[in-house]
């Protein structure tokens, strides 16, 4: 039981604790400002992946086949990581404008 309440506090505080950096380079990846709303991230992601999908089936030996896939990852991660922190990036940007 303790084991597994340590796991719980440390996923917690690491749901508080922000690393900025990457909090501006997920923004910035999706062309957000970091006023955005998670409708504004979702829309923006959205659209990033269908911009770097294939209308046919991808060949792997296309010559930007990977660079794509890379671009739909980073795409995916930035969201992901707006998603999974969004309350915590709300509270420090909402505690820097007073």
């Amino acid at each position: 039981k303790t084991q597994r309440s340590s796991i719980i506090r440390k996923k917690t505080n690491m749901n508080n604790n922000i690393n900025l950096k990457l909090v501006t380079q997920s923004y910035r990846t999706l062309g957000l400002s970091l006023s955005a709303t998670l409708d504004d991230c979702r829309r923006a992601r959205n659209e990033m992946v269908q911009k770097f999908a294939f209308n046919d089936r991808p060949s792997p030996w296309r010559k930007d086949f990977h660079l794509r896939l890379e671009r739909e990852h980073l795409v995916q991660e930035s969201y992901l990581y707006i998603l999974e922190h969004y309350e915590a990036i709300r509270s420090y940007v909402g505690s820097k404008a007073c």
